[in-house]
């Protein structure tokens, strides 16, 4: 990303960010207290698949930078899986609209059946 500069690598994001019409990301001054409060659920969630899945969420939800918060998102996913010595995952490019779509659905609607299944299928 340092060869990017106009996306300010390293550096929260300071405006709005949106995907589409309908989602509104974490607004710039909550953004380090949400990531704060959602840490403290993953020790809720048993180590593996189910808490790596919920830190890939957290991150891309709050969608903390201008720039990277989906690379960020499967970074931290990774890094749970590696905790427990899984295998670490990536998203396809054949896969990235169904990974997009079930994201947007359970931003949206709530729905974390088909989060699961597409993470299960990738």
């Amino acid at each position: 990303m340092k060869e990017r500069p106009e996306s300010a690598p390293g550096y929260f994001k300071v405006r709005e960010s949106f995907a589409g019409n309908n989602t509104t990301f974490v607004s710039p001054r909550n953004v380090r207290r949400t990531l704060i409060e959602g840490s403290k659920l993953l020790p809720s969630v048993p180590p593996g698949m189910a808490r790596a899945l919920l830190a890939m969420f957290i991150v891309s939800e709050v969608h903390t930078f201008i720039d990277g918060n989906g690379r960020l998102a499967r970074l931290v996913m990774n890094a749970e899986l590696s905790v427990v010595n899984a295998c670490r995952m990536i998203v396809p490019t054949l896969f990235r609209e169904e990974y997009l779509d079930c994201l947007r659905v359970l931003t949206r609607q709530a729905k974390l059946e088909p989060f699961i299944a597409a993470m299960q299928k990738i």
